[in-house]
């Protein structure tokens, strides 16, 4: 399943778009400085070192898809577990 939420179909300008852009990458950052290394990998299997290594990459693949919208089944996926 596909999601259609391209910047082009909410019709937003590109002032809006790089304000977007600028709060997702404040957020980004923010989680990545968060994460805890040696610590157990999520539903991916990616481990904190490895978000935490990309960096850039990472923010500039999020972003990617923010602007046109398409995101990959497994960014749309997570399981919780109750303790």
């Amino acid at each position: 399943m596909k999601y259609s939420i391209s910047p082009q179909s909410r019709h937003i300008t590109n002032k809006q778009l790089q304000a977007g852009l600028t709060l997702f990458y404040q957020k980004i950052d923010k989680a990545l400085s968060e994460l805890k290394n040696v610590k157990a990998s999520g539903i991916d299997g990616i481990p904190a070192e490895i978000l935490i290594a990309l960096g850039q990459d990472l923010f500039d693949i999020c972003s990617d898809i923010y602007r046109n919208g398409h995101w990959p089944k497994d960014f749309t996926e997570s399981i919780i577990i109750a303790i």
